[in-house]
């Protein structure tokens, strides 16, 4: 009888070991789940975009109805930046080409709008955009009046904008450095980072899923 019931014992310990690790599984599988559903939840409308007049570096014009119809990729830049803006083109032109066959499709554009207008007229942005192979329309730089740029830049997009005092050789203005996504009503969307490869991957990854759904 003493056997029996420690056989029993035992076989009901191995049972125990079996469902707890079994409700660890389920556990962990749960909560990948749960992080899957929030990593593609839908993007969050943020703000809808205000009336605005731009020119772009092929000498187009852009206004609220250019966001209309495809999800645009919008960024800062300006010509005489020596620290980060080179870095965002060469990002920007990184996301156009992996997203590609996108834009063939006509369901998604890239806009750089540049935040020193005194010195980045349509003619300097076109040179500027020669260099980082920006095809327009798929791709264009733009620039505007000053006191219309800052409205749409802060109030608009929701991105920070400062000027400082000028040297003669380059504008010391302080902007935002996040990719903006915009989608087909003008809404925004999101504000995605491309500091490291990883940021690269997820904002090519959300604008793609953003393209095919139609929103």
């Amino acid at each position: 009888m003493s056997e029996t019931r420690t056989a029993a014992s035992e076989t009901r310990g191995r049972i125990a070991i079996v469902l707890l690790a079994s409700a660890a599984v389920g556990a962990a599988f749960t909560a990948a789940w749960a992080r899957t559903k929030l990593i593609h939840a839908p993007m969050p409308h943020i703000a809808t975009l205000p009336a605005m007049e731009f020119v772009g570096h092929d000498g187009s014009k852009i206004s609220l109805a250019d966001f209309t119809s495809h999800v645009t990729v919008v960024d800062f830049v300006f010509t005489r930046c020596t620290s980060s803006c080179p870095r965002l083109s060469e990002r920007m032109a990184a996301a156009r080409q992996s997203l590609d066959a996108d834009v063939k499709s006509g369901h998604l554009r890239f806009l750089s709008i540049s935040v020193d207008p005194e010195h980045d007229t349509p003619a300097v942005l076109s040179v500027f955009a020669a260099k980082y192979k920006a095809d327009a329309p798929a791709w264009r730089f733009a620039t505007g009046p000053v006191d219309d740029l800052e409205r749409v830049v802060v109030q608009g997009f929701r991105t920070g904008l400062a000027r400082g005092a000028k040297s003669a050789e380059v504008g010391d203005i302080v902007h935002g450095e996040k990719f903006i996504v915009v989608d087909r009503h003008g809404d925004i969307r999101g504000f995605l980072s491309t500091e490291t490869g990883h940021d690269e991957k997820a904002l090519v990854e959300e604008v793609h899923r953003l393209v095919v759904s139609g929103e």
